[in-house]
């Protein structure tokens, strides 16, 4: 167990972590949260504010389709 990770989440939720705002306004994400969504820098995100709450919600790639039928990620 790391962090409480895997004790801590019930239904799919982390109970808690802790990160701090930095100078720049970036917020660090945990590596327990990167390894279980496997993140990868560069991962895009929606920023929303809900009700006294940030959300946060990774944008999924697009896949585009050629004639010859492979797949490339946008």
């Amino acid at each position: 167990m790391r962090n409480g990770l895997e004790n801590g989440a019930r239904d799919n939720k982390v109970t808690e972590m802790r990160t701090i705002l930095d100078k720049a306004g970036r917020i660090l994400i945990p590596i327990e949260i990167w390894e279980k969504l496997r993140l990868k820098p560069g991962t895009v995100f929606k920023v929303a504010i809900v009700g006294d709450k940030i959300e946060l919600e990774q944008e999924l790639s697009k896949v585009q389709y050629s004639r010859a039928g492979e797949s490339s990620a946008m």
